[in-house]
């Protein structure tokens, strides 16, 4: 399951940062050379771990969880580290990817959670 996730989160990832650089920034989504770029990085890391399941799992929590961090932060400052000025549906989809990635990160690959696992 976290292979397919990665598989097209990546592809999503990286349209979103070659997109990115041809439409400019507006009041929904904050688009910036460095924003867009983070994106492809991601999105190429996603499908290079997409075709090993282990991978897969430890790069969807630990960006689970970095998703989640940008999200928060967001909620709480208008720039992220230089990088960009978050909107608020930026962190509604950095909130929403990181749990979405945490969870499918968590999960092992029977589909039941590692905390009910005997």
């Amino acid at each position: 399951m976290a292979g397919s996730l990665m598989r097209v989160l990546g592809i999503v990832f990286v349209i979103l940062g070659a997109v990115g650089f041809f439409v400019s920034s507006n009041d929904i989504f904050s688009m910036t050379t460095s924003h867009n770029v983070i994106h492809l990085v991601i999105g190429l890391i996603f499908l290079g771990v997409s075709g090993n399941e282990s991978y897969s799992r430890k790069t969807s929590l630990a960006f689970g969880v970095l998703f989640l961090l940008a999200g928060v932060w967001g909620l709480f400052s208008d720039n992220f580290l230089g990088l960009y000025s978050p909107t608020v549906y930026d962190n509604l989809v950095h909130l929403a990817a990181g749990v979405l990635a945490s969870y499918v990160g968590y999960r092992d690959s029977s589909g039941k959670d590692e905390s009910t696992s005997a």
